[in-house]
Order: structure tokens, then C-alpha cells, then sequence
């Protein structure tokens, strides 16, 4: 089934490269820096990881920046 107004499936797990339009970009909040651990998906439907949020960062050479504001 289709999400409404898309070509995504809904329910669907999106990988950390799922655009076109950014290959290989992936930015994340500066806030997540302070957590712990957080949880990300593995890739599949159930699959999930939990690292701390430097190693997704080291791991994916994600871009940290000031995404949200509270």
C-alpha cells in the first residue's frame, strides 16, 4: 500500500541514503549529541541499532548541525 500523495510504501523503513537528491548526505541535530545511545533503523522492517549517537556520525560521516529549535 502507498502512502497517500507518494511513491513510498507506507510503513516502509527508509535508509539513511534514501534520496536522490543528497547521496551520501545525512544531517543530524546537534541536540542528539547529548543523548547516551539513540535507536536508528537497520535497514529492513524490525531491524533496529542501538549506538551512541558519535558512532552514527563517525559511521555514516554525517553532517551535525542546528536542525531543530525547542
Amino acid at each position: 500500500m502507498r502512502a497517500p500523495g507518494t511513491s513510498r510504501i507506507a510503513s516502509a523503513v527508509a535508509r539513511a541514503s534514501w534520496t536522490r537528491l543528497w547521496p551520501n548526505r545525512l544531517f543530524i541535530d546537534s541536540a542528539c549529541l547529548d543523548r547516551e545511545t539513540m535507536i536508528v533503523s537497520g535497514g529492513r522492517r524490525g531491524l533496529s541499532v542501538e549506538l551512541s549517537p558519535r558512532d552514527l556520525v563517525d559511521l555514516t560521516d554525517a553532517e551535525v548541525t542546528d536542525l531543530a529549535q525547542v
